[in-house]
């Protein structure tokens, strides 16, 4: 067992919550989601610092207001380009981000929003999911690919899971967990989908390389 049943089930439970939190709140598809959610989104997933304030000392309401237009503009941008949910895509919405907004290299801002676009598909990249990737792999006896940052990231990300499907699919089914999805107003077949799955993965992965860093 590569890891844990225990980080496993925790992966499990917040997976569901996140489902209840983030992708439930737009069920017709993220580009109908309300700037109020991402506002909430770049406190919780740590990507709000990407986004430099409108100046040093904004105030809470100014804040919020900046973030209210940088997202009617990301909708705008995802509607008419249309990224791929692929590495380049998001290498590509990432550039995009760092002409218009940040100041650094956003991958993992632009990975984030096209994870809830295709949660399917991509993958959000973060240190501690990138730390713990590396180890799982080590301890599986995996090379890991080559190429660019995030290009590696997804790649070994889509090869480890292909190995843990089955696996990770077992420990979704049990009984509490479906009790849990419906507590939450969440429709229990999501436990079977592979978006959940990959989810309840980048959160096992979250888990193993933030004891690392």
């Amino acid at each position: 067992m590569v890891i844990s049943m225990n980080i496993k089930k925790i992966a499990v439970a917040r997976a569901v919550i996140h489902h209840a939190r983030n992708i439930g709140r737009f069920r017709t598809g993220l580009l109908h989601a309300e700037s109020d959610w991402f506002i909430d989104f770049a406190k919780e997933w740590g990507v709000a610092r990407n986004i430099p304030k409108p100046k040093t000392h904004a105030t809470a309401s100014e804040r919020r207001e900046q973030l209210h237009d940088v997202w009617e503009q990301v909708k705008a941008r995802l509607e008419r380009s249309g990224y791929a949910p692929d590495a380049r895509g998001v290498a590509d919405f990432a550039a995009w981000l760092h002409m218009k907004f940040t100041s650094g290299n956003p991958l993992s801002l632009a990975s984030k929003i096209l994870y809830f676009r295709f949660p399917g598909k991509v993958v959000p990249l973060d240190r501690r999911a990138e730390a713990g990737l590396k180890l799982v792999l080590e301890r599986e006896g995996m090379k890991a690919s080559a190429g660019e940052r995030y290009e590696k990231h997804l790649s070994d990300f889509n090869s480890l899971f292909s190995g843990m499907r089955d696996e990770l699919g077992a420990v979704t089914t049990v009984n509490w967990a479906k009790a849990m999805t419906k507590g939450l107003g969440v429709d229990d077949s999501l436990l079977a989908k592979p978006m959940f799955l990959r989810k309840v993965l980048d959160n096992c992965l979250m888990t193993e390389g933030g004891r690392r860093i």
